[in-house]
């Protein structure tokens, strides 16, 4: 159960994000008018944008775990709720940040080099790249994954607030099917903390810095994604 939380979230919130920072060509005009002819500036335009879709990902999450409650109830008749639903529920949002933010940062570096260079990697990045903490269930390379790529430590995380029992970043299916779990170092939450900062703190200073030197493109060319 607790890995099933894990699993949909990581998907979701990465397909989540991307949806939301997909609008960002479509509005490029209007966000390169107001962060120059207006008192809204590129930085309070990041962490405003931010903040309101964090009301998305909030949605997302709860869903995620609502729907996972009642789809376990419908097929095994047993009431499993998270041990600790609200930090489930904290770790999930954070880890939609930071794809949204990894998407918001892809999306104004197509219009800082010209959008159709980057097209691509706008759409398909982020949920590319949260697949990488699904092999991770799969294959045991460690807990460096999980401070390297913090997606991975927060994976391991949410999975300790549904079971109350931290796994470690990788392997985590090798670490279920075995009980006790001796010889599994658990991923350490305060390095997976410190690294989940300093990437969110340099893809929010990349935004800002992109937002600047972004370009706006007509609806012709962003065309549909």
């Amino acid at each position: 159960m607790s890995t099933m939380y894990a699993s949909l979230g990581f998907i979701s919130m990465g397909s989540t994000a991307t949806s939301l920072a997909s609008a960002i060509p479509y509005a490029s005009a209007v966000i390169r008018y107001v962060t120059r002819f207006t008192r809204l500036n590129s930085k309070l335009f990041v962490v405003e944008d931010l903040a309101s879709s964090i009301t998305a990902l909030v949605a997302t999450a709860s869903t995620i775990i609502v729907s996972t409650v009642l789809l376990a109830w419908q097929r095994y008749g047993i009431l499993v709720v998270p041990e600790n639903p609200f930090g489930l529920l904290a770790v999930l949002v954070v880890l939609g940040i930071f794809y949204y933010l990894l998407a918001v940062m892809l999306g104004f570096a197509a219009l800082a080099a010209g959008y159709s260079r980057f097209k691509h990697a706008l759409v398909m990045l982020p949920p590319l790249l949260s697949f990488i903490p699904y092999a991770a269930l799969f294959v045991d390379v460690g807990n460096s994954i999980g401070y390297i790529y913090p997606a991975s430590g927060l994976v391991a995380l949410a999975i300790g607030y549904a079971s109350g029992e931290t796994p470690p970043a990788s392997g985590i299916l090798e670490w279920t099917a075995t009980w006790p779990h001796t010889g599994f170092k658990p991923v350490d939450p305060l390095l997976v903390a410190v690294s989940t900062a300093t990437w969110l703190a340099l893809m929010t200073a990349a935004s800002v810095v992109l937002v600047r030197r972004s370009k706006s493109v007509s609806v012709e060319e962003v065309g549909p994604l």
